[in-house]
């Protein structure tokens, strides 16, 4: 795709943007709003010829300016509700808060470090904020015990990939259908998505990743500590 025709995909979209805002309803602008994604996904789907690599590096650089942008205005929204409003951020911000962070740090780490790691790492943190989140708010209960077994099973994940990752994968199905799935109709989908890429969606990712894991290196040494010891 060369830059000319991303130019004039975006300029039928907008002109249809504007159409349906002028003969149909106003609201229809809202679909302005994802131009800002069309540039950079037909980008990945198709790289433009036309684009160099100094270019591809300006345009990958604005992408990260912007990121840090979205997470300070985040950071502002959150100390207004706390601090100014008294009462908790909406279910939409914390949308923006976990869903962009996820993506960055699963694409960032998977790609420098490889699925084990991603995966052990997605255990553990999940593991710990559940026990940290539970334990604030009801002290020790069986609450924390389910942040201590995520944590346990990211362990067993360590020397046993296939155990661990299998109990990861169960303890992500469990919070799937409790948290998810049987609520399904009593909450509105903004609060049913956060749920997801906050309960079901790392524990799952942690388990699938040891296995995959497990299942490249099925051949390798039976010591696995070694991958995370590294080299010296």
């Amino acid at each position: 795709m060369t830059r000319r025709e991303l130019i004039l995909i975006r300029a039928l979209w907008i002109a249809a943007a504007l159409g349906l805002a002028a003969f149909w309803r106003g609201e229809a602008l809202v679909l302005l709003i994802p131009l800002a994604i069309l540039g950079p996904t037909l980008r990945e789907v198709s790289p433009a010829v036309d684009v160099d690599e100094r270019e591809r590096l300006v345009d990958y650089r604005a992408s990260h300016v912007a990121f840090v942008v979205t997470y300070g205005l985040l950071f502002l929204l959150f100390a207004r509700s706390w601090f100014q409003l008294k009462h908790e951020p909406p279910n939409e911000l914390w949308l923006l808060l976990v869903a962009p962070l996820l993506v960055r740090v699963t694409i960032a780490v998977g790609r420098g470090t490889g699925a084990r790691r991603l995966a052990l790492l997605l255990g553990f943190v999940c593991g710990v904020v559940w026990l940290a989140f539970s334990t604030a708010s009801h002290g020790f209960s069986p609450e924390s015990g389910v942040g201590s077994g995520v944590i346990a099973f990211t362990a067993l994940g360590i020397r046993w990939p296939r155990l661990g990752g299998s109990l990861l994968m169960i303890t992500g199905l469990v919070f799937l259908l409790f948290f998810i799935l049987l609520p399904l109709g009593r909450q509105d989908w903004v609060g049913s998505l956060f749920m997801t890429l906050a309960l079901p969606l790392p524990p799952l990712l942690a388990g699938l990743g040891l296995l995959a894991s497990s299942l490249r290196s099925s051949g390798s040494s039976a010591d696995e500590f070694g991958d995370l010891r590294g080299k010296p």
